[in-house]
């Protein structure tokens, strides 16, 4: 899975267009390994378990609704943003599972 917010690259800004037009693609697209290994060469999922505890866990919750806010300025289809909101929620799901299994 991508990462929440990873250093610019988010919003999967070099993505093809075209997988944000297909919700199969889309995941298959973000669960792909390249983009779960950090600029460090480490997985997301190894820092979460280096730097996280039961603390960051709320935080995570309140990424369990996130909607993006639209202010005009950026103007991203509705699809693309739904998938990006999903894509937010899921990791959020995803690193507070780890952390809860953690000692």
């Amino acid at each position: 899975m991508a990462p929440i917010f990873d250093n610019g690259e988010s919003l999967l800004s070099k993505a093809d267009k075209n997988i944000f037009n297909d919700k199969k693609e889309f995941e298959k697209y973000i669960n792909s390994e390249s983009l779960n290994i950090s600029n460090y060469g480490v997985s997301y999922d190894k820092l979460v378990e280096s730097f996280c505890d039961k603390r960051h866990i709320e935080k995570l919750r309140g990424l369990l609704t996130f909607k993006f806010v639209k202010n005009g300025q950026y103007v991203l289809p509705d699809n693309r943003l739904e998938l990006l909101e999903l894509m937010i929620q899921k990791r959020a799901i995803h690193f507070i599972d780890i952390i809860e299994k953690m000692k």
